[in-house]
This record gives C-alpha cells, structure tokens and sequence, in this order.
C-alpha cells in the first residue's frame, strides 16, 4: 500500500504555503504520518472511516464514486487543519492512494473564509460541485493515472 503525491496536489501546497505557510506544512506532516502508518493507510480504503493517530476521517465524494471514480475526503480533524480537505484516489487493482488535490473547503461566505484563512480567494474554495474546476481536473488526473473505473 502506498501514497503517491501528484504534481497537482503538491501545486494546491505550493500555493497555500504563500498564503499560509504554517498550513502547508502542517498538512505536509499530517500526509507524512499518514504515509508512515500501515494502520492509517488501511483506513484511506474504507468509507466511511476514522483513525485516531492522526486524527481525520474519510468518505467517498459520493457524487464522482456515482461516475465510477474511486474518489475519496479526507478530513483532518485537528483543529488548525479543519478547513481542508485533501482528495485522493484509490486504485483497488494495485492497492495505491493517489493525492489529488488538497483544497480549502468553502465555508460559505467570503467573511467566514477570511475568519479562518485570510487572504484566500472564495473562489478558490471548494464544495465537491460537479462542474468545479477542481472536479474537473481530479477525474482528468484519475484517468491520467489509468486508474480503473468503479463502474461506466
């Protein structure tokens, strides 16, 4: 079982790390302690789930998993990295986790983004809408990768 980032989701830290540096790097340990935790990988599988060490949660973005796309969310749930979430693949066939983006979940208004992230554009949030930008490039790096199609 392994964890592959992507050139895109290393883009999404590139470009938070210039708005809010602390962030990205809290998420580049969090995914590392992911990554070193047979137990926590297993949990990236399931859906839904929940690990401990460290603490997120995982559920399959149920709208592309209705296309055949093996997407999931994954949900830090300490509470400096509650507000994002990171969208990954899984590729059943060869049991691997492929990091797809790491987005800022839209809270809803731009006042409340600016609450908890300032600085960051709304439209750059991200509320699992079918016709996002960001959907649109996950589906296009998930069959990029070759990975197999739940169902047509």
């Amino acid at each position: 079982m392994d964890l592959f980032d992507t050139d895109d989701s290393d883009l999404d830290l590139e470009e938070l790390a210039q708005i809010a540096e602390r962030d990205a790097d809290l998420i580049g340990v969090f995914l590392d302690q992911i990554d070193e935790s047979d137990d926590a990988k297993w949990q990236l599988s399931k859906w839904p789930a929940e690990n401990s060490l460290p603490h997120f949660n995982v559920k399959g973005v149920e709208s592309l998993q209705q296309r055949g796309y093996n997407i999931y969310r994954l949900r830090p749930l300490g509470a400096r990295l509650r507000k994002f979430r990171i969208l990954y693949a899984y590729d059943a066939v060869h049991d691997d986790f492929y990091l797809l983006a790491v987005v800022v979940k839209n809270p809803g208004s731009e006042a409340e983004l600016n609450a908890m992230l300032p600085g960051f554009p709304l439209h750059k949030t991200y509320n699992y809408e079918p016709d996002h930008p960001i959907t649109q490039r996950i589906c296009e790096r998930y069959d990029g990768l070759q990975i197999p199609r739940t169902r047509r």
